[in-house]
């Protein structure tokens, strides 16, 4: 998502341009805006936001929240289980090219999520109920329980469905070609 100097650029330049009789517009407000949005984000660690609780879905890095916190983020994913036919049931994924994802919790991009407990295998991660991952506790103090993000976007219990992990949309029923779903978990530490 755009912040408000980047949407005020992009608005200024698609202004000028609807008025300028050729259509033309200068776009170098919109590109600074943007590198310093991202120079900030890249400043941000990239599991993380700064704040006081869960950042809200969709709002930028730190919004609203006190310093000296952060919230480490997790995804949980599920595959149908198609060894049975005519199964509705979930499992931890197990196909040969799940390779990341049979570790069930993974981060943003979908790879084995960087902050699972030390040492912990790939079977005995997938079995945990709430994500088996934590910051160094000599630096960080857990300030409360896993989260679940629930929302408008989500069944009842959190999940979103979709056909793979790069689904450009993602349902909150499933439907009859959605082969996997993720849900969401935050946890502030401070």
């Amino acid at each position: 998502p755009l912040g408000p100097a980047s949407r005020q650029a992009l608005g200024d330049a698609l202004k000028a341009a609807a008025s300028h009789r050729e259509g033309i517009a200068y776009w170098g407000a919109l590109r600074e805006a943007l590198r310093e949005e991202q120079r900030r984000g890249a400043a941000a660690d990239l599991f993380f936001t700064a704040g006081g609780g869960a950042a809200a879905a969709g709002s930028p890095p730190g919004a609203g929240h006190g310093a000296g916190l952060r919230v480490l983020e997790v995804f949980e994913v599920e595959r149908k289980d198609l060894r049975r036919e005519l199964s509705q049931q979930w499992v931890t994924p197990y196909m040969p090219l799940d390779k990341e994802m049979s570790w069930r919790w993974l981060d943003s991009t979908g790879a084995r999520h960087p902050h699972l407990f030390k040492g912990m295998a790939r079977e005995e991660a997938a079995k945990q109920k709430e994500p088996p991952c934590g910051l160094d506790s000599a630096l960080f103090k857990p300030r409360g329980e896993w989260a679940i993000d629930q929302g408008a976007g989500t069944d009842p219990d959190g999940w979103r469905y979709g056909l793979s992990w790069h689904s450009s949309t993602w349902e909150a029923q499933p439907g009859l070609f959605n082969g996997i779903r993720r849900r969401r978990w935050t946890r502030t530490f401070s």
